[in-house]
């Protein structure tokens, strides 16, 4: 799951920064993960759809890590 979260980092930033297409984003998680490619189709769509969510989820779920290592 890490390397499917890292994917989509990585995928949620280029699309905007490097203006990658679609296509181009589906390909990079289709390579450099398991996952089946309609769950990569999905989620190049929410990429699109929601610009920052991977990254949101992510400094959500580090928050919540450092808030159970402090309780």
């Amino acid at each position: 799951m890490e390397l499917w979260r890292t994917c989509r980092l990585v995928v949620d930033t280029v699309i905007r920064v490097k203006k990658w297409s679609r296509e181009k984003a589906m390909t990079h998680l289709i390579e450099n993960t398991p996952s089946p490619k309609n769950d990569s189709v999905r989620a190049i769509e929410r990429c699109i759809a929601m610009p920052g969510q991977a990254t949101a989820h992510l400094i959500g779920k580090l928050k919540i890590m450092e808030l159970q290592t402090q309780a």
